[in-house]
């Protein structure tokens, strides 16, 4: 069987969905490309503040818990405390209902 030849009008409109396409996927390209740079940027941020953080901020928060230590130990038990209190409140009023 031979195969029907397309009218004219239908080729063109297959051929100007397929530029579409084209250009649909070169645009996501560009976007996909966009953003990897953005979050490699990001990224680098990041890493740059949390280096800062750690070598100006962590040294000092150590030598200030080393010498108030009965104070540090007194608000981390006061804290873990509330926490856990207001979490079994939470579940005992919050839970399922038997």
């Amino acid at each position: 069987m031979a195969k029907e030849k397309k009218p004219v009008e239908e080729e063109t409109v297959t051929d100007a969905a397929e530029e579409a396409k084209k250009e649909a996927i070169a645009q996501l390209d560009q976007v996909k490309a966009f953003f990897t740079e953005q979050m490699s940027k990001l990224d680098a941020q990041v890493k740059d503040i949390s280096n800062n953080l750690k070598n100006k901020y962590v040294p000092q928060a150590e030598t200030k818990i080393k010498e108030n230590l009965i104070t540090s130990l007194l608000v981390s038990f006061g804290a873990g405390l509330c926490l856990g209190l207001t979490l079994m409140i939470m579940s005992f009023f919050g839970g399922k209902k038997r």
